[in-house]
């Protein structure tokens, strides 16, 4: 398949959600061909899935004070904290596309696995986990869920899809490093989230990593 790269720049969560929106329904018009965009945050951010209530979820008062911005991503999942020093991947294809597994779970882990053979190219053992803890399934990076990508047994990306009529659109965060804002200040009922530096003291340059998912990704699909 044709398959358009974005490459890796930083953006506002409202952008950078907006726009992945905007490329999942201009491929279920018919109007791009197969994308996958890697892009950065400005700034902290929270994203909720699409089901999650902030209110609910989010101690807002503090979110405000320190100015976390706040967004609810088009996909499902769980709660994610971003920072300035993640890369994130969106991948808009189309749900019948022949290299990709048939149903949600199987193209789900198809696609996981790219993302695990760039990841060893920096010398992290990534794996898929086998285990689910469904009571901390509302926090994305508290504990690995199945098919989710860990190191060390810690979750080091969250990925969460979306399906259209004709289109796909999994969106996954590489939690790289941590900056001394803390998770749990914000998040009701949260733990600290491990980042593969906490977890190994490797430095991965964003740069890097977003064309080692490019160069990945294009040998998976192409």
């Amino acid at each position: 398949m044709k398959l358009d790269i974005i490459p890796f720049k930083k953006f506002s969560g409202k952008y950078n959600m907006e726009y992945d929106l905007y490329l999942f329904n201009n491929y279920e018009q018919g109007s791009i061909p197969s994308t996958l965009r890697l892009y950065g945050w400005e700034g902290p951010c929270i994203s909720l899935g699409y089901t999650q209530d902030p209110e609910k979820e989010l101690n807002i008062a503090n979110c405000k004070k320190y100015g976390i911005e706040i967004v609810k991503r088009p996909t499902g999942g769980g709660i994610v904290f971003h920072n300035e020093n993640e890369v994130t991947y969106s991948l808009i294809c189309g749900k019948d596309e022949p290299k990709l597994p048939e149903g949600l779970i199987e193209s789900y882990k198809f696609i996981s696995n790219i993302v695990i053979k760039a990841l060893r190219k920096f010398g992290l053992n990534a794996e898929l986990s086998d285990t689910r803890h469904n009571e901390q399934a509302r926090l994305c990076f508290s504990f690995p869920a199945s098919y989710e990508i860990t190191l060390e047994e810690n979750k080091i990306v969250g990925s969460a899809q979306k399906r259209g009529k004709k289109a796909l659109l999994q969106q996954g965060s590489i939690f790289i490093r941590n900056t001394e804002l803390k998770p749990a200040d914000f998040i009701r009922n949260c733990i600290d989230f491990r980042s593969i530096y906490d977890i190994t003291g490797a430095e991965i340059d964003q740069i890097g990593l977003s064309k080692a998912l490019s160069t990945e990704f294009i040998s998976a699909f192409i």
